[in-house]
């Protein structure tokens, strides 16, 4: 195979992967949105801590496909993949983070009796969580970072540094449709 299609492979894997990020992004931004939602109404009955825990998770997870739906539109180069995938990445690891640390030291666990049906389901979030991350979001990250290393100049696409690009024309200016 020659490294073209294998550009364009990796290019699509990429893509691919963009789509099940925002999958599994979704349903999180979701419940927990409107779970925050519903507690801002009825306030009597859920605490403050529940809002907050709801809203940053959900928060966090309409970043992910926020940065999935700018990467889609944008002119792809091999840094700005980086950057996109770096930062789908933290925020993946900063809501991992979050659900572990909360799984074992929220606050919660000291104000009401809770049952270990609620530990456990806390423990099984952060687990799923962390296993979405090491399939998902981390080898994406380390492609990128392959290409980024790689160097802009011998993939054709526009230099980073001088704003120049290995066609005639920049790409951003191309029409979508030519003449041929």
């Amino acid at each position: 195979m020659s490294s073209t299609m294998d550009r364009a492979l990796g290019r699509q894997m990429l893509r691919s992967a963009g789509i099940f990020q925002a999958a599994a992004a979704l349903p999180v931004t979701l419940c927990l949105g409107f779970f925050a939602f519903v507690s801002l109404f009825e306030a009597y009955n859920i605490n403050f801590y529940d809002f907050f825990s709801c809203s940053i998770t959900a928060l966090m997870a309409a970043g992910i496909m926020f940065v999935v739906v700018v990467q889609r539109k944008s002119t792809e180069t091999n840094y700005r993949a980086f950057i996109f995938e770096s930062v789908k990445s933290g925020l993946a690891t900063g809501l991992w983070l979050w659900l572990m640390l909360d799984s074992g030291y929220g606050p919660w666990r000291h104000r009401y009796a809770h049952s270990d049906r609620d530990v456990e389901m806390r423990v099984a979030r952060s687990a799923t969580a962390g296993i979405l991350l090491l399939v998902l979001f981390y080898p994406a990250w380390v492609y990128t970072f392959a290409l980024w290393n790689q160097g802009d100049e011998e993939h054709g696409i526009e230099n980073e540094e001088n704003g120049q690009s290995h066609d005639a024309e920049n790409p951003e200016r191309r029409p979508l449709l030519r003449r041929g």
